[in-house]
């Protein structure tokens, strides 16, 4: 979900918080400009770097089309 096609300009299209907060708290943390398209709960079907995530919290997915 990343692209690193200009090696001055890297950029991901999605971001994990680890959080216990609500979908809709993290929502709530974007000015209305910068909200992303969608959130949800989990991480998507793909490989990623190993992380140990935090005890009491989950990753919350923000987003931008």
């Amino acid at each position: 979900m990343s692209a690193f096609n200009d090696p001055d300009w890297s950029f991901s299209d999605s971001v994990y918080i680890m959080t216990s907060a609500s979908e809709s708290e993290v929502g709530s943390w974007f000015p209305e400009h910068l909200k992303p398209d969608e959130i949800w709960e989990g991480f998507v079907n793909q490989d990623y770097e190993a992380y140990e995530i935090p005890a009491e919290t989950r990753p919350v997915a923000v987003w931008w089309d």
